[in-house]
Order: structure tokens, then C-alpha cells, then sequence
């Protein structure tokens, strides 16, 4: 069987951003005068989850004083992820440029929309000819059955 494309999801598997949204979620706490800092380690475990699954683990009720901390978090992110990209893994930058002329490529992730570009944009970014970047929906567990076509959006393309 011949394989015409590549899918890789971009957290865990390409680079890990854990370290800036840490640095994100910590800075948003402070300038919102909360002594609570969050630690690399409690970013880690919670990983892959929805934000609002998360901001309820590591900050549970929070939002009853601060309804906007999902945005408010999100735009600290975009500012230092859009600003500085994150830790792409050992290897990613070389290999994927390599493979691409052979297949073609798609990332793909759950999260918000803006946060799939960084990876491609300076510094230390991946450099790819061809790519489709995709985000990922949540699947409500009653609609299973459903493509998983339908639950994704494409954000950009890089010559495709």
C-alpha cells in the first residue's frame, strides 16, 4: 500500500508549547493580582484537554469573579506562542521538510485557530512546501458515527 499524505497532530507530536502557556496563564494571573501561579508540571497534566476543562482543573472558579479569563488567557497565549512560536521537537524542522517531498502533509490540532501558525512563522519555524493545516472540532460522543471530515476546519494551506 502506497501512502499519499501525512497527518501529524502538532501538540506532543511536533513541538510542545506547555512551557509559554505556562508563562501565558502565570502572567494573566498576576496582572489580575492572583498569588496563584501555575507550575510547568500542572500545565503538562492537563494537556490535550479543552481550555475550559483545564481553566476549571487548575483554577477552579475563577470564573465567578473573571468571565472573560478563557479570552483573557487566550490573548496572552497568542502574545507570546504568535510572538515566539514554542519548543519544536529535536529533528521536526529537518525531517518534515524532507518527507513532504514524498507526501503530502497535514496538522493537525483541537485548538484555537490561530495557534496552528506560529509553527511555520519565524524564529526556529518549520518550513514546509506544501501543507495543510487543520482544526480540530470537538465530536460530540452522541454523533460518533459522523466523518471526521466534518469535524475539522482548514486554516491555511501552504502550496497545495
Amino acid at each position: 500500500m502506497k501512502y499519499e499524505a501525512l497527518i501529524f497532530d502538532l501538540d506532543g507530536t511536533l513541538w510542545d508549547a506547555n512551557r509559554q502557556c505556562t508563562e501565558a496563564w502565570n502572567r494573566v494571573l498576576n496582572r489580575l493580582g492572583y498569588e496563584r501561579r501555575i507550575s510547568l508540571e500542572e500545565m503538562n497534566s492537563a494537556t490535550g484537554k479543552p481550555i475550559d476543562e483545564i481553566i476549571e482543573e487548575l483554577l477552579p472558579g475563577i470564573r465567578q469573579e473573571h468571565s472573560d479569563i478563557t479570552l483573557l488567557l487566550n490573548e496572552m497565549e497568542k502574545e507570546i506562542i504568535g510572538g515566539s512560536g514554542a519548543d519544536i521537537y529535536s529533528g521536526v524542522k529537518e525531517k518534515i521538510p524532507e518527507l513532504s517531498s514524498f507526501y503530502k502533509i497535514f496538522i493537525v490540532s483541537n485548538c484555537q485557530e490561530w495557534y496552528l501558525k506560529p509553527i511555520f512563522l519565524p524564529p526556529g519555524s518549520l518550513s514546509v512546501p506544501s501543507c495543510r493545516a487543520m482544526k480540530g472540532k470537538a465530536r460530540p460522543p452522541n454523533r460518533a458515527e459522523e466523518a471526521p471530515a466534518q469535524w475539522s476546519e482548514q486554516i491555511f494551506s501552504q502550496g497545495i
